[in-house]
């Protein structure tokens, strides 16, 4: 019986972040994303995952603890805003989307002891549709990716 990837979301604030939450004021006609938008536009690049977990921001330790205590059937972590060392201890595939607005992503070999893969994904979507539709593909690769760890694992 094939089984889906199981996949742990956390979105660590609720919408823009604060640098650029007045944004829609001054561009009404431009469409900012919900953390629920953006998890269903990666849901539709993504078969055979079940997501975990919410789009609404949790405390670091709730959520350190959920995942402690669903690690052996988890697969991986997808995490949205500045990775917290205290999940890099757990020893699961992360893909850390970094915002465009506020705090900038990491130097590239922040993460190189560890199995994180990065993306960069705005809130508000690019000028060029296809731009951000590469953006949310890389997203979905990386998940491909833990997916296919995950087969791997389960042949042994």
């Amino acid at each position: 019986m094939k089984k889906d990837t199981k996949i742990y979301v956390i979105f660590s604030i609720k919408g823009t972040q604060p640098s650029s939450q007045t944004y829609s004021l001054h561009h009404p006609d431009e469409k900012v994303f919900t953390n629920e938008e953006i998890l269903q536009e990666i849901k539709k690049l993504c078969t055979g995952v079940e997501f975990l977990g919410k789009t609404e921001p949790e405390n670091l330790e709730y959520t350190r603890g959920n995942i402690q205590g669903q690690k052996e059937d988890l697969d991986g972590v997808l995490y949205f805003g500045h990775l917290p060392d205290e999940l890099l201890s757990l020893n699961l595939p992360i893909i850390a989307v970094h915002p465009l607005w506020g705090r900038w992503q990491y130097p590239y070999n922040s993460y190189k002891e560890y199995k994180v893969l990065t993306a960069c994904l705005p809130i508000i979507p690019d000028i060029s549709a296809p731009v951000f539709k590469n953006r949310l593909k890389k997203i979905s690769k990386g998940i491909k990716l833990i997916q296919s760890i995950a087969k791997i694992k389960g042949l042994r």
